[in-house]
């Protein structure tokens, strides 16, 4: 058996003639001495010391080698280390280790800080390989849109990459790369809009924030319900603008900061004042009617319909381009006649998009009945304000079953302050006439029966004062009948432009919020406009029947000449542009234009936009 006492380790034992230490072959002194007995007994002495040092510093290695291990398994370890090691030291008198243990604990200490900084080094390494790459494509995405659509309010106009842009803006809701605002117009009773300026590796683009202000002023929950029929329609036609979404002020102070100081607001007044809305919530649409703002696409400087035919009024070769103009309207109009119905269509209503004076586009449409036609324009029209039309998208979505929703919910119909309010009547859904109205029309024809008739009605009398009730509160809402079409209102636009060259002095454009104007009309002569303008549009002008100066009962077939819905109009305004004095004009205008595309559509399928 060995003799494991005399060892160089106090814990070796014996085991099979070997000496081990922890699983490990000690050194058997007696060999070593037999190896060495040609050398003194100074360098015996010399050489054990310096084994018992090579094996501390082998110990060190393999701690060492262990380099991801947590700081706990170290001290853990060194605990274990530090015992044995403390006992060798005190056996060893031969060997001096200063502070071995103290030494090793700074050394753990040490290697453990550099391993921290090490993957602390890697995780920002990675961080800034992260930011790079998403830099890089963010940088190559905006060199794609400034390749192939430097300016995004044009590329918006034609309904070009709307998709891209969207995107490469996080679809604009989340404000996050907005650098400016500024108020567009001033305030009215309706409300008030602001423009957004967003920009993204130098690339820029534009957002309207449109807010409401009373509670009776046209529910903007109900526009932007409208707007997401519109944003398929969009695809179809560029006479729309999309809506990009939905939001809540967080409260009245708010709401009276944008309306007040709507320059310079920065992205974290926008974040922190308006709630984003995932769904359409009709319960809040009531309760916090006023307090609702919506954001929509908005093109580069557009300008109104009005001002561009008054800026042009004495330019008797404007009419031309006016029918091309009313053609961009009518068209679409005349494909969704029993989907869709403006009901607030005035000039300033129509926001007009003009192309540098040395460009323009193709504009190629196919019709319902399958024909196709085309011209050359520098105008593209685009129609806002949704928030009294009519709009049917399935028989779970469209205007009337949304009025259905919000006639059943009880805060709906909560009075408001002195107002009767019966389905939203007095929240912004004012221009409604559904159940609750035709009773409480019924009720009123039974007061007129008992009043002034004191006897009972034939069903054949019944329907002829019913049939009056309706058609007069039909009248006091100027025809606007929210949850049902009327292929005949939007004829409005037309009868507006009509009084710019009718009347003398009459400036008024359609809308409630210019009425004050409506004193200007001196005398209802025809003025030298109207005197100097072509004969066809003489005859158009004349041909218009429309009974009211801000809407008109439907007419579907009618029995005169007269153009009498938006599908009569369009068929007229083709027939005009087909002329030949006509056309050879709208190819001369551009002789010395250049043509940077074609946009196509058929009002079925995704119109296109070719590049030349």
């Amino acid at each position: 058996m060995s003799d494991c006492k005399r060892l160089v380790q106090k814990d070796c034992v014996s085991n099979n003639n070997k000496c081990s230490w922890n699983g490990k072959n000690c050194i058997n002194k007696s060999k070593s001495q037999s190896k060495s007995q040609s050398k003194s007994q100074s360098q015996s002495q010399s050489k054990s010391q310096s084994q018992s040092q090579s094996d501390f510093e082998d110990s060190m290695e393999r701690q060492s080698e262990s380099e991801d291990a947590s700081e706990t398994h170290y001290k853990s370890e060194d605990k274990s280390y530090n015992d044995s090691n403390s006992s060798n030291i005190r056996h060893n008198k031969g060997l001096k280790v200063k502070s071995a243990s103290q030494s090793r604990k700074n050394d753990i200490k040490e290697f453990t800080k550099k391993i921290q900084t090490r993957r602390k080094r890697r995780k920002t390494l990675k961080e800034i390989q992260k930011y790079m790459e998403e830099r890089n494509l963010e940088d190559r995405e905006a060199k794609y849109l400034t390749t192939i659509c430097s300016n995004a309010g044009e590329c918006m106009a034609l309904g070009k990459e709307l998709d891209t842009i969207r995107k490469f803006f996080n679809g604009f809701t989340d404000f996050k790369y907005v650098i400016d605002t500024e108020s567009v117009g001033s305030a009215s009773a309706n409300g008030f809009v602001i423009k957004l300026t967003y920009e993204k590796s130098h690339y820029k683009s534009y957002a309207i924030l449109k807010s409401s202000q009373q509670t009776n002023s046209d529910n903007l929950v109900y526009e932007y319900a409208v707007g997401q029929f519109i944003n398929k329609q969009c695809k179809i036609f560029p006479c729309f603008l999309e809506t990009y979404g939905l939001y809540f002020y967080n409260g009245g102070e708010f709401l009276n900061k944008f309306k007040t100081k709507p320059k310079h607001l920065t992205k974290d007044d926008l974040i922190t004042s308006l709630q984003f809305q995932k769904d359409i919530n009709y319960s809040m649409a009531c309760i916090r009617a006023s307090l609702a703002s919506i954001l929509i696409q908005d093109i580069d400087k557009p300008i109104t319909l009005k001002k561009l035919i008054t800026t042009n009024i004495r330019n008797a070769k404007f009419t031309d381009t006016l029918l091309y103009i009313l053609l961009q309207v009518y068209y679409p109009l005349s494909m969704l006649a029993n989907k869709f119905t403006h009901y607030d269509l005035h000039s300033s209503n129509v926001l007009i998009y003009e192309l540098p004076k040395d460009q323009h586009i193709e504009y190629e449409f196919t019709d319902s009945d399958n024909n196709t036609f085309k011209f050359n324009t520098r105008y593209i029209v685009k129609l806002i304000d949704y928030g009294r039309a009519y709009f049917y998208d399935s028989d779970t979505n469209n205007s009337l079953a949304i009025y259905n929703s919000v006639c059943a919910l009880p805060i709906c119909n909560r009075q408001n302050g002195k107002k009767e309010n019966k389905c939203g009547e007095s929240m912004g859904f004012t221009y409604f006439i559904g159940d609750e109205k035709n009773k409480k029309l019924f009720e009123y024809m039974k007061k007129v029966e008992e009043k002034y008739i004191g006897r009972e009605l034939t069903k054949t009398e019944e329907e002829a004062i019913y049939k009056e009730l309706f058609e007069e509160e039909l009248k006091n809402n100027n025809f606007i009948h929210t949850n049902g079409p009327n292929i005949s209102h939007d004829l409005r636009l037309l009868d507006t432009i009509k009084h710019y060259y009718y009347y003398i002095n009459d400036s008024y454009d359609g809308s409630k919020e210019n009425s004050k104007d409506r004193g200007k009309i001196i005398k209802k002569r025809k003025s030298m406009y109207y005197e100097n303008m072509p004969r066809y549009m003489k005859e158009l002008f004349d041909k218009i029947k429309y009974d009211g100066r801000y809407g008109t009962e439907e007419i579907g077939n009618p029995t005169d000449s007269k153009i009498v819905n938006v599908t009569q109009l369009y068929k007229e305004l083709l027939k005009l542009v087909q002329l030949s004095s006509i056309k050879r004009s709208n190819t001369f205008d551009f002789k010395n234009s250049r043509l940077i595309g074609k946009l196509k559509m058929d009002g079925r399928t995704p119109m296109e936009f070719i590049s030349t």
